[in-house]
């Protein structure tokens, strides 16, 4: 990134404390891009906000985010994704998650 550009954060309501893991999905090759992500609490308690493990995405480069949460654990859980172990393959049709308690 160039010195004279900068960084814009799209919130589209979007207001938890933290994200700990991030894909991408590969097939973005420009706009809009998408990309999932695992919220968390913050850096010193790293567990899922209101103890509900979900995945959110963005469909327009952060514009709106979705929350998913089919297949995951019912709450409460406290199974956090690392975050290097969120993944996604290079079709963008299958999102791997590795978890610290090894539940997912």
């Amino acid at each position: 990134m160039g010195s004279s550009q900068q960084l814009e954060w799209f919130g589209g309501g979007y207001e938890h404390p933290g994200i700990h893991s991030v894909a991408v999905d590969p097939r973005s090759n420009g706009e809009p891009i998408t990309v999932w992500f695992v919220p968390a609490t913050r850096d010193e308690l790293r567990v899922p906000v209101e103890a509900r493990l979900v995945v959110t995405r963005t469909r327009d480069g952060g514009k709106s985010f979705e929350v998913l949460s089919e297949g995951l654990p019912r709450g409460p859980a406290y199974d956090l994704v690392y975050g290097h172990g969120l993944d996604i393959d290079a079709s963008g049709t299958l999102l791997a998650m590795g978890s610290t308690t090894g539940n997912l």
